[in-house]
């Protein structure tokens, strides 16, 4: 692992192209290394990776650590990263060929961090690459920001004298290099692109081209479209800048036209596909024509006005119209039409109102609603505007779409076998209400469509003959038919976009107009299996990658031509084999059309002999278990295999007699006239006249694209050209994620890798004279003074000591020197007027080796740190041993301190013990007397209490004995009435009739009124007894609320002692203040004296909490028994009211049957027992013994 000094390298993985790693210094120089793979700083974040990728972690600890073959050529170079040790972040230049080690895993993780920090755009030397950031960043292509690109651009630089030059002389931007580096104060971006190439147009007079290439998806369209808004709104923003220039209508018109012209295109030329939802499948060639003034401005340079533009366009595809991808859209103009008004639709055409995409079997379903935010409908409103802008008329505009609908209708024509015919060779239409409707709108009889669609007409010997076609032929006829109207459309715009910009035949007159162009061109394209487009299409690339390459060595070999350096040994490395294979005489093109005129050529056969005339070509890939129809190139890109199926049919591109003649018959202006090219000339393309067969053979379409690119790179030849670089970063449109293999497929078919190639091998890095000695001359010394010796010159700015100075350091440099094998160049560096240039591997090699003698220097020094630190050692020692002599003697003295403290300290503590032991005897003393005086005062007023309730008792007892005595006399006389009431209550009979009053009846009712009265008696007495409990309760209440007054006061004299107890405590604690050791003791005598004390105020706790306990359960027994005698007092009056109640009862029987009988007798004598004994006075006297009770109760 020689001339790589990084320890930090990329190497390569199957499913990621290029990974960060590092190995160890102990691994250079073997066969075989061990390196770990690293994650660089936002990997993760920035890393698009696929579901099927997400389970392989390059970094995981299973797959990070890998052992590298160098024997293997697949695993070299090892090329080194460009961060520095300790750090894991990438630097991101805005310039590629900033980077220190340039190559493509380089370009590439500088890429992937400049999208991840939407920074869409960087530079490799003038081309600009342009990642698609799939999201709109604020401000990016904001006016302003034009306006400061055209500032510092175009209008603040010098106008250039060209009179005595001639343009070939001129540098076409020396303007723009007159400072040291324009890439230092203006970033990269398509309005650098757009300004540059204005600014060189006015200053020189010399045409620009501006070439955008790139996948679909990567942005080319939208890239072209902000080129020619730029360009065309300069004038404007040098007129607002304070021009003296006039803006008048015509010019703002044409601006608005050609603006707008590329919404018509995007309209017809552009699909919805897989990798792109607006993506064009066509490539266009557009002039925009600006006319120069010597006009004097405001701002320094005249401006150039936009007078108009020329559009051309190659390689529509044609066979998008009639068939496509299931997940892909067809050309936008179809579904814009369906999606348009229902009233417009009818002006269009009558049967449209009510169809849909599902009615059209060449639009068919889909998923996509909007494309770009925006509706199908909107964007036809938007086609519509710009079409109108266009100057085309609503007739025109009608029979445009009327066209567009004979192409959606003749994709409804089936075909099937004629049953009639025996032979089964001829076919008939089975969808006659379809063809009904295409005859409505083409204006040709259903039988002259039918018949062209269904037979042919052939000439044989001079004679006509109509020969019928199957099913499969008639659908292939109706299919190209459909095609060739919809390329007749396509030029229609085409066509009226130039005779409305500007024409198309444009001419440059000097010193008076000049062209930008701007070529949207197909990316590099390739599948597992390619086809006759992508054939076309890389063929193209490979010219304009020629282009490119050209370009760059010009720059080089101008670069070295300046600073005086003989580069007569520079060669072209590029050998454009491929290219060769295409254009020799007996390569691919040639070979193919003569296939195509061959009656019996086959694919077979094209392949075949293509193989055999270019068996010496290398870019001509033959397998052996290729098919027989497969072929395979090696672009610069990479290797592609093709498939011959229907290249010669494809290649033919003819059209029937039959069906431009049905063309020809209808009224559609579009179809008709179109048509008559193919017969007349047309299309860009002689026709020749001879027929044959019925057909029209025309020049093949390779051949004419070939003609038509050579015509292309005439005119970008005359130009000077700008490269941007349009790339996709992941297939998903996810914004600041890189997918790594897609990204560095296209990085390799833009062609970054021969830009690589050319800056390896034509002197990549450059230095000043001054910078590279003041770098390199150390390396004179070598390590421990071996090394080259030291030129005897000492002037740094010397070219001669440059020469010397690195022909000693650098002797001629062997194959296995360097990583890869780097080829053994006798031309290492050269040696300019101001300038030193490297190639890479020289260049690597000697930071190789300034660096491993900045790290012997480096172990050097290492080596003396280390004396010095051992001195220091010794010094410290010496220092520590006289320390330590110094502290035995303080310790010493310490020592006789500490003990004769500890003397004085022990003296004091027995001191303090004397005194703290009789503050003990005063503490006990004291509590002692203060709990037996509380013991004392509790038994006095025990037995205080006792007297009291006995007392109380004895005289409630005397109370209640008379009480007692008369109710069991009341109770014995209230028996012997109740008795006599029983025996009295039955009534006497006479024997007759009549009931007689017993005798005894008025005895009996005076003895109830006595029962009453005593009744009454006894209620009063039981209300004074209640009375009576309730003011011997309150006495109770008064008593226990005096006990507990007492209690609070024994509590505040334990509060107090508590106090005595505490103010003591602090007593002790100032006294034991003066040492550390006898306070110790001290706190530990008092947590003793705290659980004495703790121990004898539980004690003091417990005892009087049982006493209190005593006192409450004995109040609670006295209350009980109380409850209890009420209790029982409540049950004797409720019998007494159920007694009284059945008495009033009885006695209600009673009167109600002497009421009766004094009925008979009289009413005198009725209302003199009823006032005197009525129900309302037993009622009255009833309700009042039942409130009585009630109220007792309460």
């Amino acid at each position: 692992m020689k001339g790589n000094s990084s320890p930090y390298i990329y190497i390569r993985d199957a499913e990621y192209g290029w990974v960060p790693a590092d190995f160890s210094d102990d691994a250079r120089n073997q066969k075989c290394i061990t390196v770990k793979a690293t994650a660089p700083k936002n990997w993760y974040v920035s890393t698009h990776r696929c579901e099927r990728d997400k389970a392989s972690d390059p970094f995981r600890e299973k797959s990070s650590i890998r052992t590298i073959d160098l024997s293997l050529p697949r695993n070299l170079p090892l090329p080194s990263q460009n961060r520095l040790e300790g750090t894991d972040t990438l630097p991101t230049p805005a310039d590629l060929s900033e980077l220190r080690y340039l190559h493509e895993a380089t370009v590439f993780y500088c890429l992937k961090e400049r999208h991840y920090l939407q920074l869409p755009y960087a530079r490799a030397n003038d081309v600009l690459i342009a990642m698609n950031p799939f999201q709109w960043i604020n401000g990016l292509y904001s006016q302003d920001l034009l306006r400061e690109y055209a500032n510092k651009l175009i209008w603040k630089k010098s106008d250039i004298n060209v009179s005595d030059k001639t343009k070939d002389d001129i540098d076409v931007n020396t303007d723009l290099t007159r400072r040291k580096d324009i890439k230092s104060y203006v970033e990269p971006h398509v309005f650098e692109i757009s300004c540059r190439a204005y600014h060189a147009m006015i200053t020189t007079g010399i045409d620009q081209s501006i070439l955008v290439s790139g996948e679909s998806g990567s942005g080319k369209t939208e890239t072209v479209k902000l080129l020619m808004g730029n360009l065309a709104s300069f004038y404007t923003l040098a007129i607002d800048a304070g021009s003296s220039c006039k803006s008048d209508k015509l010019c703002r018109e044409i601006i608005d036209k050609v603006i707008f012209s590329s919404i018509v295109l995007e309209t017809f030329g552009n699909a919805h596909m897989v990798r792109s939802e607006n993506s064009s499948r066509f490539s266009k060639f557009v002039q925009l024509r600006f006319s120069m003034t010597n006009a004097s401005s405001g701002v320094g340079i005249a401006p150039a006005e936009l007078i108009g533009s020329n559009c051309n366009t190659y390689v529509l595809e044609k066979s998008r119209v009639i068939e496509r991808n299931s997940v892909e859209r067809n050309f936008h103009a179809f579904y814009q039409l369906l999606a348009a008004d229902p009233d417009y639709k009818r002006s269009i055409w009558d049967r449209l109102v009510d169809m849909d995409c599902d009615s059209f079997r060449y639009v068919g379903k889909h998923t996509k609603v909007t494309i770009n935010g925006k509706s199908d409908a909107e964007h036809f409103k938007h086609t519509l505007k710009a079409i109108k802008l266009l100057g085309v008329t609503d007739e025109k505009i009608r029979t445009l779409f009327r066209a567009v609908c004979i192409v959606l209708q003749l994709g409804n024509i089936v075909f099937d076998r004629d049953l009639t015919d025996k032979f089964n060779e001829k076919s008939k239409v089975v969808s006659p209400a379809e063809l009904a409707a295409l005859s409505d709108i083409m204006e040709v009889s259903e039988f002259e469509i039918e018949e062209c669609l269904t037979s042919r007409t052939v000439r044989v010997n001079g004679n006509i003959t109509r020969v019928p076609l199957k099913a499969n032929e008639a659908s292939h006829s109706r299919d190209a038919l459909a095609k060739a109207i919809y390329s007749n459309i396509f030029d229609y715009i085409v066509d009226t976009i130039n005779d409305t910009t500007g024409s198309g035949g444009v001419t440059t007159t000097a010193g008076a107009s000049g062209n930008v162009n701007l070529l949207d061109i197909f990316g590099f394209e390739g599948d597992k299996i390619c086809h006759f487009e992508q054939l076309c299409i890389n063929y193209a690339n490979e010219k304009l990658q020629v282009k490119y390459t050209r370009d760059n060595f010009d720059r080089v070999h101008e670069k070295l031509a300046q600073e005086g350096i003989d580069i007569s040994e520079l060669t072209v490395t590029h050998q454009p084999e491929a290219l060769q294979l295409f254009e020799r005489p007996a390569g691919l093109i040639s070979i193919l059309d003569e296939e195509c005129v061959r009656p019996t050529a086959t694919t077979r056969s094209f392949v075949s002999k293509l193989k055999r005339l270019n068996e010496r070509n290398k870019c001509l890939v033959r397998k052996k278990l290729a098919m027989p129809d497969e072929f395979g190139i090696r672009h610069y890109a990479g290797e592609l295999t093709y498939s011959a199926k229907q290249f010669i049919n494809r290649n033919k591109d003819n059209i029937p007699d039959d069906l431009i003649n049905c063309a020809l018959k209808s009224t559609n202006t579009i179809v008709n006239t179109y048509s008559k090219k193919l017969l007349g000339g047309g299309l860009g393309s002689k026709l020749e006249k001879n027929r044959q067969k019925g057909w029209l053979v025309s020049e093949t379409i390779l051949k004419s694209f070939q003609k038509r690119l050579k015509a292309l790179m005439r005119v970008i030849e005359k130009t000077r050209p700008w490269y941007i670089c349009c790339i996709k970063p992941n297939s998903d449109n996810i914004p600041q994620k890189t997918n790594h293999l897609e990204t560095l497929d296209q990085l390799r078919r833009a062609g970054l890798a021969e830009v690589l190639t050319i800056s390896r091998s034509y002197f990549q890095h450059s230095l000043l004279h001054r910078e590279a000695i003041s770098h390199f001359r150390c390396l004179t010394m070598g390590k421990r003074g071996r090394g080259p010796p030291v030129p005897s010159q000492t002037d740094f700015d010397s070219q001669d000591y440059c020469q010397s100075l690195f022909d000693a350091l650098l002797p001629a440099v062997q194959q296995d020197d360097f990583v890869g094998g780097i080829e053994n160049n006798k031309i290492l560096f050269i040696v300019g007027t101001k300038n030193i240039h490297f190639k890479e591997e020289s260049l690597m090699r000697l930071q190789a080796e300034r660096k491993g003698l900045i790290a012997w220097a480096g172990a050097v020094v290492v080596r003396f740190v280390k004396m010095s630190l051992l001195l220091n050692k010794v010094k410290g020692a010496v220092f520590i041993a006289q320390e330590k002599i110094r502290q035995r003697n303080l310790m010493a003295c310490i020592t006789i301190q500490r003990l004769y403290r500890g003397f004085r300290s022990r003296r004091e503590f027995l001191h303090m013990k004397r005194i703290r032991a009789a503050i003990k005897i005063q503490l006990w003393y004291r509590s002692t007397k203060c709990i037996t005086n509380l013991f004392l005062k509790v038994i006095s007023l025990r037995k205080i209490q006792v007297q009291v309730k006995r007392w109380f008792c004895r005289r409630k007892l005397r109370a209640m004995v008379p009480i007692l005595i008369e109710n069991s006399r009341k109770d014995i006389e209230m028996k012997k009435l109740l008795k006599n009431l029983q025996a009295s209550s039955v009534p006497v009979h006479d024997g007759s009739d009549n009931h007689v009053i017993n005798t005894d009846v008025m005895e009996v009712v005076k003895g109830s009124e006595k029962i009453i009265k005593y009744a009454r008696a006894e209620m009063f007495h039981l209300r004074t007894n209640n009375i009576d409990l309730e003011a011997e309760k309150s006495g109770l209440v008064k008593e226990r609320d005096e006990v507990g007054k007492k209690l609070m006061l024994e509590k505040e004299t334990v509060k107090a002692t508590k106090l005595e107890i505490i103010q003591l405590r602090r007593d002790l604690q100032r006294q034991a203040a003066n040492s550390l050791k006898i306070e110790t003791e001290k706190k530990a005598e008092e947590r003793r004296f705290e659980k004495i004390r703790m121990e004898q105020e539980t004690e003091l706790k417990v005892k009087m909490k049982e006493e209190m306990e005593k006192m409450s359960k004995e109040y609670e027994k006295k209350l009980n028994l109380e409850l209890v005698q009420q209790a029982k007092m409540k049950q004797e009056i409720g019998a007494l009211k159920l007694e009284i109640e059945e008495v009033e009862a009885e006695y209600a029987e009673s009167v109600n049957v002497i009421m009766e009988t004094m009925e008979e007798e009289g009413l005198e004598d009725k209302e003199k027992f009823g006032a005197e004994y009525g129900p309302s006075e037993i009622t009255s006297v009833g309700r009042a013994t039942f409130e009585g009770g009630k109220e007792y109760n309460t």
